[in-house]
């Protein structure tokens, strides 16, 4: 596989650039076909000589589409028509194969609206976004679909391809880059796990561990009494763990906010709101922390320290 350094060489919407139509390097660039299915990888797309990962995967899940269809036709008050969810996110990938990604960006776009909720919506998006340049906007739902598909490897592959353009944009130009902040050990082992991975995975231990017990007591031989005493304690750990994993999911998801810079170029970040005093810059694709909100503006903490004030339209929360 050729790495992504050979980035280095390429400006966004050169025809050289990875992230256009026709252009090269290895960034991934095939749609997910079908809502909460991005788990399998489809050939690369035959327009690229790398290995640009793109938009969704095959297989269609019935009971949840319905679910969703029935959403949306309940949502009256958001001038949904009686058309499946199905049949826009079908339409947005067809506008992506196409070539018309602003279209297909309307369309994704406008299931998000209407509260859909899934990986792979979050990974066309940010495919879709990347073909366009704005790749801010292309970071910020990569991010999303990893908060719900924390293993999707294409989403991984994405991402890193344009962080390290970007990173290399920054340096080239003589700024400073730092795209995605050092994360502590924890956090590496949260971000590994989705909140109702985590949820799921402790309740299964927690039942193995009560069958096993249940088990041990009603066993009087004595070596599997003690086999099922070591595995017990052995689940007991597991169990443990997992209970402390989802704890810090929820704990992510209600009183840690971060947001992604995704505004194009440069973001001026400012004393206070509204102020014209310029403490520092970040790039775009940033990810920052978010430690208050004022009317349209984000008080932000940067992956050094850093922090002041930008206005909310040029960040989106993640």
């Amino acid at each position: 596989m050729q790495q992504a350094m050979l980035l280095v060489r390429y400006n966004v919407g050169s025809k050289d650039s990875p992230f256009e139509k026709g252009g090269r390097g290895d960034f991934v660039s095939s749609p997910c076909n079908s809502l909460c299915n991005p788990g399998r990888q489809n050939p690369p797309n035959p327009l690229f000589k790398g290995e640009f990962i793109g938009l969704a995967r095959q297989n269609s899940y019935g009971i949840v589409v319905s679910a969703f269809l029935f959403i949306a036709l309940m949502t009256v008050s958001l001038g949904v028509r009686a058309e499946s969810l199905e049949s826009v996110f079908n339409s947005a990938n067809n506008a992506f194969w196409n070539g018309a990604y602003e279209q297909a960006a309307e369309h994704y776009d406008r299931l998000e609206t209407l509260g859909v909720r899934d990986p792979a919506l979050s990974y066309n998006l940010g495919t879709t976004y990347a073909r366009l340049g704005a790749l801010g906007q292309a970071v910020y739902h990569y991010e999303r679909a990893l908060r719900l598909d924390p293993g999707h490897a294409d989403t991984h592959h994405n991402l890193r391809v344009i962080r390290e353009f970007l990173a290399r944009r920054a340096n080239e130009a003589g700024r400073d880059a730092d795209l995605a902040p050092a994360v502590t050990p924890w956090r590496a082992v949260l971000d590994r796990f989705s909140e109702p991975g985590a949820a799921l995975g402790f309740l299964v231990f927690h039942v193995l561990l009560f069958v096993v017990l249940i088990l041990r007591r009603f066993i009087s031989r004595e070596l599997p009494r003690l086999s099922l005493g070591v595995l017990s304690g052995v689940l007991a750990v597991i169990t443990a763990a997992s209970l402390s994993v989802a704890i810090g999911k929820w704990h992510q998801r209600t009183r840690v906010s971060e947001a992604i810079v995704v505004s194009n170029g440069v973001l001026d970040v400012m004393e206070g709101p509204a102020s014209t005093v310029k403490r520092f810059n970040l790039e775009e694709g940033s990810r920052v922390e978010v430690a208050e909100e004022k009317g349209d503006w984000m008080h932000i903490i940067d992956g050094q320290g850093r922090d002041g004030w930008a206005p909310d339209a040029a960040l989106g929360k993640i």
